[in-house]
């Protein structure tokens, strides 16, 4: 979570004030609470999905390197096990 916190496009800090004026100030609007609200739930969902996508990321260059070394023995298996008539 130390990248949505370090972020310059969305700040807790800012987050933190405007929940702290809504408490006090009732003029802020509905329409721009909810904007917060959606603003902070997209960056934490995305924060949320990193860790899966590193993880998707490994597994497939992990089935890259076996396809590749599959196909390399392969290759290679059949010119030793071809006959000659």
């Amino acid at each position: 979570m130390s990248n949505v916190k370090d972020s310059p496009i969305f700040c807790l800090k800012n987050v933190k004030q405007f929940i702290e004026q809504t408490h006090r100030n009732p003029s802020v609007s509905t329409k721009l609470q909810k904007y917060w609200q959606i603003k902070l739930e997209k960056a934490l969902d995305i924060q949320s999905l990193k860790p899966e996508h590193v993880s998707l990321y490994g597994r497939l260059v992990n089935e890259w390197l076996w396809a590749s070394e599959d196909s390399s023995n392969n290759s290679t298996d059949r010119g030793s096990g071809f006959e000659t008539m």
